[in-house]
């Protein structure tokens, strides 16, 4: 999602002074001063807000070029793990607090068989503000219960290195 903040604002979709609004978070983040979860939090809000009126065509031409750029910047123990996990003839489902619309690109080019992501709304072509939230343990654990009610074989690995916890959970396959 900041990618494709930045993105945003490179392109003139959002305004430039928007970079200006979140810097000084980015400073305290990057000095330690701020933990990373506040600067996103930071970030995601200035975000949703300035998608509010704004054309999904533009907001996804964005997105693609976002997903095109950043997909190589995956933690390679992530993609190692989801290779490994294809190579087993695993499901593969992203559960992510990230817009749908970089989340479903971002699946399509890995191969993913399913995900899950932050929903934004929108009416006549263009965002309400609304949001359906992905990014919380709640709406994530919903989804998990969801999928253990329709029989699904998951095995869910963190994506960062340094927080890997391997929760498998058995279920047959759909």
């Amino acid at each position: 999602m900041v990618s494709h903040f930045n993105k945003l604002i490179q392109y003139e979709v959002f305004p430039h002074e928007l970079k200006e609004q979140i810097q000084p978070f980015y400073r305290a983040w990057n000095n330690r001063e701020l933990d990373y979860d506040d600067y996103l939090q930071h970030v995601a809000n200035t975000y949703t807000e300035n998608l509010r009126g704004k054309s999904i065509n533009d907001i996804s031409f964005v997105a693609k070029q976002t997903i095109e750029l950043e997909h190589k910047k995956l933690y390679r123990f992530t993609k190692e793990r989801i290779d490994w996990h294809k190579e087993q003839g695993h499901m593969i489902v992203f559960i992510s607090g990230s817009p749908q619309f970089l989340v479903s690109r971002l699946a399509k080019t890995l191969g993913c068989d399913l995900w899950f992501a932050t929903k934004y709304l929108s009416e006549n072509n263009k965002y309400t503000g609304e949001v359906i939230p992905m990014w919380d343990s709640n709406s994530k654990m919903n989804v998990l219960h969801d999928l253990e009610e329709k029989n699904t074989t998951l095995t869910c690995h963190s994506p960062t290195p340094t927080v890997t916890q391997q929760v498998t959970l058995h279920y047959s396959q759909v």
